[in-house]
């Protein structure tokens, strides 16, 4: 598998606990899901990865609790699908499209809109290096 489950793990002590465990299919999945330091795409590529590489057999080990969980790989494919239509409409400019930007981590927004995805991480960016500057 060329994308590792730990790399949508943010915790250092997490990753260490986990490194001696066979994880699931299913169990990776919900990490990678779930995991809030990774983009949008990163996070697709291990789900078709996941997708491509297990059965649906193999998606019914574990212990977890989802809705329709008896057919983890058809979820899995439907999150897949969401996905997808996310990105694409991130990429796509319509005007009745609005971006902000919120900070998840400090619960801070910039109050402010944007047209397109570019234009929202072109201010991401340009703050990112306001911060370095003046660390």
């Amino acid at each position: 598998m060329k994308t590792s489950v730990f790399d949508f793990i943010w915790s250092n002590a997490l990753r260490e606990h986990l490194s001696t465990q066979v994880l699931e299919p299913a169990i990776e999945c919900l990490l990678i899901v779930n995991s809030e330091n990774c983009s949008i795409e990163q996070k697709l590529e291990a789900m078709k990865e996941r997708y491509d590489t297990y059965s649906s057999e193999d998606f019914k080990k574990g212990r977890y609790w989802l809705c329709n969980a008896n057919d983890f790989k058809t979820v899995l494919k439907k999150s897949i699908d969401e996905k997808e239509e996310l990105l694409k409409k991130m990429n796509e400019v319509n005007a009745d499209f609005v971006f902000t930007i919120i900070d998840k981590v400090s619960k801070r927004s910039n109050k402010c809109a944007y047209r397109s995805l570019a234009s929202a991480m072109a201010t991401i960016r340009t703050e990112d290096e306001k911060k370095k500057n003046h660390s």
